[in-house]
């Protein structure tokens, strides 16, 4: 797998949630040229055996700065140059992480309601509609109450996902968020997040190390180097590659 990207692979703007084009830094993980788009509610994967695609994510969201190059949902600039102080995009990024965030004693419904980013009321149409709907689209009718810190790993994750999911932001980032789940548990969360973005027509990248979550994507980003070194798009491409 020598070859480099043709790059002729220019990102589109036309309904493209997020555009990335030419990120490049030398430290801490090399970047070099980082370019892709990512169309509104489309999901795709970045994957790597060293860690590249996770630093790709983490750069493209603003979490850790570049030499150059942007990235951007809409008119929302997410990347940040390292002269650039860190900023929330909570707007119109959601982000999974290895750690669900869970506070000791909070409720359920406490934990999503987080997504909006404001405190709930009773004349809110998000806390009165959305919350109960995407609560029960997680599994969780009935469970409102239950507190988070006493439920199993997976469990704690699903309730991440609806935190994530919940205010409707254009894309959720998820690095590595299943990373310390029981394998056998792994499948079933990351088809109830693409699930449940899909039916909020929100975009969905992934970074990740695990084979087992990239052969699931329709679109993965092979990254090497941090470098974009091959593009799997379609079941037989993806599944070829990774042996399924």
């Amino acid at each position: 797998m020598s070859a480099v990207v043709s790059t002729s692979h220019q990102p589109a703007t036309s309904g493209a949630s997020l555009v990335v084009h030419g990120l490049r830094r030398e430290t801490p993980a090399p970047l070099r040229s980082i370019s892709f788009s990512l169309e509104s509610g489309a999901s795709a994967t970045l994957f790597s055996m060293d860690g590249s695609a996770n630093a790709a994510l983490r750069a493209i969201i603003g979490l850790e700065s570049v030499d150059g190059g942007t990235s951007r949902i809409g008119d929302h600039e997410l990347a940040r140059q390292h002269n650039e102080p860190p900023m929330s995009h909570a707007e119109c990024v959601g982000l999974l992480i290895s750690d669900p965030v869970v506070t000791e004693g909070r409720t359920l419904a406490e934990h999503i309601a987080q997504g909006f980013g404001k405190p709930c009321s009773a004349t809110d149409e998000g806390c009165t509609t959305t919350l109960p709907a995407l609560i029960a689209s997680l599994g969780f009718t009935g469970a409102d109450s239950a507190i988070v810190d006493q439920l199993p790993l997976a469990l704690q994750h699903r309730v991440a996902i609806g935190r994530a999911v919940v205010g409707k932001p254009a894309l959720i980032a998820a690095d590595d968020p299943y990373i310390h789940v029981e394998p056998r548990e792994r499948p079933l969360l990351i088809a109830l997040l693409q699930a449940v973005a899909s039916e909020h027509q929100i975009g969905v990248l992934y970074a990740t190390s695990d084979p087992q979550i990239a052969s699931r994507s329709q679109l993965v980003y092979v990254v090497e180097r941090g470098t974009i070194v091959k593009i799997l798009q379609g079941t037989q491409h993806v599944q070829a590659y990774f042996g399924g």
